[in-house]
């Protein structure tokens, strides 16, 4: 869905990407309600949505690096397309430590900010309370089935 403004204001600084993902059809939050749910997080920060990706996958089985939505977002965030990365919430990314810390460290060096669109997971990212909240969300999603 690449935004239809074209990048008129090149900045990156000004649009994010949002990523949904589900794991099972199961799932109560469906790819459909995450990104409008990151639609109206990238509304309330003023952002323009560069594109959505999506994957339709386990978390625990595969890393976000080897599933091909988050590949193609890897690939516009390198060519320096958004700055903002919008996820309902955490486990919609990563669901293990290990993971989670080297997706955290890529992100980092691309200059990525990450934002959660789900209401329960509001602390300010860069804070340590919010880097630990992460660490342990992340190790109690290891634990789900």
């Amino acid at each position: 869905m690449k935004n239809s403004a074209n990048l008129i204001n090149k900045n990156p600084e000004r649009y994010a990407a949002i990523y949904a993902r589900v794991s099972s059809p199961k799932e109560n939050n469906s790819i459909n309600a995450q990104i409008a749910l990151g639609n109206e997080k990238a509304l309330e920060k003023n952002l323009l949505v560069y594109n959505s990706y999506t994957d339709r996958i386990s978390g625990l089985s595969t890393s976000p690096e080897e599933r091909s939505g988050f590949k193609k977002l890897l690939l516009d965030a390198k060519a320096g397309c958004f700055k903002t990365l919008i996820i309902y919430r955490l486990d919609r990314l990563v669901r293990n430590y290990e993971d989670w810390k080297q997706t955290e460290r890529l992100l980092d060096s691309l200059g990525i900010k990450l934002l959660f669109s789900d209401s329960s997971q509001q602390l300010p990212i860069d804070s340590p309370q919010s880097e630990f909240l992460n660490n342990i969300t992340v190790m109690l999603a290891e634990l789900e089935p």
